[in-house]
């Protein structure tokens, strides 16, 4: 009995939930504001992870689309479980979530500018 225990409760000890404040306040506050949730699913040895951050979303033209249209968390999937069951299957990944929590689209891998922001459109109309 204690091994079951043990096997089941080993997956929610070495990953964490997300924080469910952080992502019910974002998905409050996309309500209120009429903005998307983005969640980056990333992690610490990700190249491509990494080389977005200091490339694509760190561009302004890009900040300016996500500062407007968007509620943007980043989820270090090595430490934390991404909310509402979801899964990944690379890192980075992103996903594009409503305020009533329905997934609108999931994205993986690493982006240029050009067609980061093109990704961003299509989520917006």
């Amino acid at each position: 009995m204690m091994r079951r225990l043990a096997l089941i409760l080993l997956p929610l000890l070495l990953f964490g939930a997300f924080d469910q404040k952080i992502f019910e306040d974002a998905l409050q506050r996309a309500k209120k504001e009429h903005k998307i949730v983005l969640l980056e699913a990333t992690s610490p040895q990700c190249h491509y992870c990494r080389w977005m951050e200091r490339t694509t979303l760190k561009d302004p033209e890009v900040q300016k689309m996500l500062g407007k249209h968007f509620i943007f968390l980043q989820v270090d999937v090595t430490k934390e479980q991404l909310p509402l069951g979801l899964e990944w299957s690379m890192t980075p990944s992103f996903i594009f979530i409503s305020p009533e929590k329905k997934v609108l689209k999931k994205i993986p891998g690493a982006w240029k500018k050009k067609d980061f922001l093109m990704i961003l459109h299509e989520v917006i109309r």
